[in-house]
């Protein structure tokens, strides 16, 4: 079974990724969809 993990955004992040450009953004995307594809392998 695999297991099911979620991030969550505080408020105060929100803001932040918001202000962020594309470009930027997007970044933080990718590296929030590799930690959710393999969350125990970090180190």
């Amino acid at each position: 079974m695999d297991d099911v993990w979620r991030l969550e955004v505080e408020p105060e992040v929100r803001e932040w990724l918001e202000l962020l450009p594309f470009r930027l953004y997007r970044r933080v995307e990718d590296k929030a969809d590799r930690l959710l594809d393999a969350p125990t392998t970090l180190g």
